[in-house]
């Protein structure tokens, strides 16, 4: 390639005489700018809207799928209440299940007790609510198969999710509620229970739930993609949805609001009083942001309830309905390779622009600068003399050529 050819001022200099023809190749040069402006706003708003699609993927058959945590929270009707009058009962019970609604508190509950502690030791262990367990077809100790969690439900019993397979032949466990009391229910993939958190069953009796999973994964080259344009949150990249959204509405409670409520962790000089959970509630839009600013994690799977119906024996179980024939999967569509490549053929295409000629031009406005403006400059200027000597005079001597006579 010339110079005057990446220049692209050929015409400039083979017709620069013709005023029609520089108009001409003026023109060209703006349409083919501005075609080449257009088309790479174009592509790069594709890229910061729509980087990923979600597709229908058909696995393979020899895969594994996370059954559910069973998570079973006893409601307030569990806790022991005795050493305490009705009205000062029906206040305590109510804050334990504060779900951001005002509460009307006793007069006679001047002095806010530790209700952490409280209702930590008002409400029964795992081992006294449960009965007959069964997990994965084999029978458990009910102290072994239900774990103790603090949650921001409250105490809560909970089984650890397990991955099962297809060939698999036992996916369900089994339990009896001992105590026939309000127990509210929920189906995770962790043991992270938000405040407010919708409530998959509230059991009274004993039931057999049936429930099909919906899963999502996500490509390996979706981490090459900006988490933000993602819209979600890989493994490796550090805080996860749940652990996110808790830090958040600890920072809430604590800056915005200046005290936590009795389901958070830490120091008991910021428990919130009685008297402040009814004003927690006009702040309640701050939570909001939340929501905004914790992403979904990327490889996800949610429980959803097919059948609930009345158990051939005595207990309640939890069963899969049948196996996912397909899963989501969330796609690369337009990530930063396809970005660099769409741009770089625009470029091509319109304004005949490449790699080399981004060297070219580096080279022609520094070395070649360099050289010719600071270096010349620094070279002696050398003049050389010539002296020109007359050439001698030869004598011709006469001679006879053919008929021709010279001297």
């Amino acid at each position: 390639m010339s110079r005057r050819e990446f220049r692209g001022d050929l015409f400039w200099q083979v017709y620069g005489s013709d005023k029609n023809l520089r108009h001409f190749w003026g023109m060209c040069t703006l349409a083919a700018f501005g075609a080449t402006l257009s088309f790479a706003v174009i592509i790069l708003i594709k890229y910061l809207t729509e980087p990923m699609f979600t597709v229908v993927h058909i696995p393979k058959v020899d895969y594994t799928i996370l059954f559910p945590a069973v998570i079973a929270c006893p409601s307030s009707e569990y806790l022991d209440l005795r050493n305490y009058t009705e009205e000062e009962a029906k206040t305590l019970r109510s804050v334990y299940d504060w779900n951001w609604k005002e509460i009307k508190i006793s007069k006679s509950l001047r002095i806010t007790p530790d209700l952490q502690n409280l209702f930590e030791i008002s409400l029964p262990n795992c081992r006294e609510l449960f009965t007959n367990c069964e997990h994965m077809g084999k029978s458990m100790n009910c102290s072994e198969m239900f774990t103790t969690m603090q949650t921001f439900q409250g105490k809560c019993c909970a089984t650890s999710p397990v991955e099962v397979t297809a060939e698999q032949k036992n996916r369900s466990i089994k339990f009896t509620p001992i105590l026939k009391k309000r127990m509210n229910m929920y189906f995770r993939s962790n043991w992270f229970l938000p405040r407010g958190s919708s409530i998959n069953y509230r059991l009274i009796q004993n039931m057999s739930f049936t429930i099909s999973m919906q899963i999502t994964t996500t490509a390996s080259e979706a981490s090459l993609v900006n988490p933000k344009l993602r819209g979600c949150i890989l493994p490796e990249e550090g805080v996860g949805h749940s652990e996110c959204q808790l830090n958040c509405q600890r920072s809430i409670f604590t800056d915005d609001l200046g005290c936590i409520p009795w389901w958070m962790t830490g120091e008991k000089s910021m428990r919130c009083r009685l008297t402040e959970y009814n004003k927690l509630l006009k702040n309640i839009s701050s939570f909001d942001r939340c929501h905004d600013n914790c992403p979904l994690e990327c490889n996800s799977t949610w429980y959803n309830i097919d059948r609930i119906h009345a158990p051939s024996d005595d207990t309640t179980s939890v069963s899969m309905s049948h196996w996912p024939l397909v899963t989501y999967e969330r796609k690369v569509i337009f990530g930063i390779l396809e970005l660099i490549v769409a741009i770089g053929g625009i470029l091509g295409l319109f304004m005949g622009y490449s790699l080399l000629v981004t060297v070219e031009q580096i080279y022609f406005f520094t070395i070649r600068s360099y050289c010719g403006a600071v270096l010349a400059e620094d070279e002696p200027h050398v003049v050389n003399h010539v002296e020109v000597k007359p050439r001698n005079k030869k004598h011709l001597e006469s001679y006879n050529y053919g008929n021709f006579y010279i001297e």
